[in-house]
């Protein structure tokens, strides 16, 4: 008998992005004061990415000749792009300092952040890395429970299975499928073959 190697995996495996998506998609989720400020933010930089995607890569004198050529394109990159508003998001950066004590006796480097709100801070934080990884787009809502969750996968268009399941049994296809399977059981039973 030939010998049988097995290999288990000891950590779970990671996607690129997932660590700044979970940490948005937590504060999304929950009832945080500036949610509505943070998804304002996630909307209009997807807008934005969205938009530029098919011209990355490219030329980019020309893609922006190409931009303007199409006033709706233009438009549409605008206003996001004035919704942004940079001067008013720089106010929220979080700024890391280490004091020499701390550093010596091995303690944690602190951090000062330069607005009265942390949380807010940390999101836009978030929201630029996901954007540098170029992972912003996974950051979804649930097509069922509308819940904030990261997508692994492109293709991916529900937080669980579960919502997926339950989505698909609301759709009219799934409904016919259904009614003519029970149709058939109904007559199946009714012919004595089936218990």
């Amino acid at each position: 008998m030939p010998n049988v190697i097995r290999y288990r995996l000891d950590k779970k495996r990671r996607y690129a992005g997932e660590e700044a998506g979970r940490e948005l998609v937590d504060y999304l989720n929950s009832q945080g004061q500036d949610r509505q400020q943070v998804i304002d933010l996630l909307n209009d930089a997807a807008t934005l990415v969205e938009s530029l995607l098919p011209f990355s890569g490219r030329d980019p004198e020309k893609s922006l000749i190409e931009i303007k050529r199409s006033p709706a394109l233009y438009k549409k990159i605008m206003k996001a792009r004035d919704r942004l508003d940079l001067e008013h998001l720089a106010r929220y950066r979080v700024q890391y300092w280490i004091e020499p004590k701390k550093f010596i006796s091995g303690e944690r480097v602190s951090e000062v952040i330069c607005h009265p709100m942390p949380a807010i801070a940390y999101q836009i934080d978030a929201v630029l890395e996901l954007i540098r990884q170029d992972k912003l787009l996974s950051v979804r809502q649930c097509q069922e429970c509308h819940r904030w969750y990261f997508a692994r996968f492109s293709h991916q268009e529900f937080c669980t299975g579960t919502c997926r399941a339950k989505f698909q049994t609301t759709t009219e296809a799934f409904k016919e499928r259904r009614r003519e399977y029970m149709r058939g059981y109904y007559k199946l039973q009714m012919s004595g073959k089936a218990k």
